[in-house]
């Protein structure tokens, strides 16, 4: 089994996640000069077994750019999986309440660029695809004290 993670050959979408940082410096900072995009992880995008069968999986990545030109990946979410015989799973996202999740700024009282991760979105439900049926799953959850459970 072959698994390939960031992009493949036939791919025009990037599954890189990518933080800012400074050469020789990691953490925090403030200054524009000499801050670049740094790969930090690599999301599966491909499996193949020793037959040709192939599974495919797509992420839609939010990005937020900085001042400088440059950005970082600030949210990840797995969008679909796919395989080669024209089956598929699409995911579905909806927005999550202010509540859930605290959003800092892009900068600190300091002027330090924060690039922390977010997750404003939560999985509402999905598709399944398949030759012969198509199928809409919904989720449905309870929010308490900024938590979402899962009731159904």
């Amino acid at each position: 089994i072959k698994q390939i993670f960031g992009r493949t050959e036939n791919s025009q979408i990037d599954s890189v996640g990518r933080d800012l940082v400074w050469e020789n410096w990691r953490g925090k900072g403030s200054s524009s000069t000499g801050q670049k995009q740094l790969a930090t992880s690599w999301y599966l995008v491909e499996v193949c077994d020793q037959d040709g069968n192939t599974i495919h999986y797509r992420y839609d990545s939010v990005n937020s750019a900085v001042s400088t030109g440059n950005g970082f990946t600030q949210e990840v979410y797995l969008q679909s999986i796919s395989d080669n015989m024209g089956n598929e799973i699409l995911l579905v996202y909806s927005n999550k309440d202010s509540t859930e999740y605290k959003a800092l700024p892009l900068k600190d009282k300091d002027g330090n660029l924060n690039i922390n991760k977010l997750q404003t979105r939560y999985l509402s439900g999905c598709k399944v695809v398949c030759s012969c049926y198509q199928q809409d799953i919904v989720l449905a959850y309870n929010v308490e004290s900024g938590k979402r459970y899962l009731t159904r």
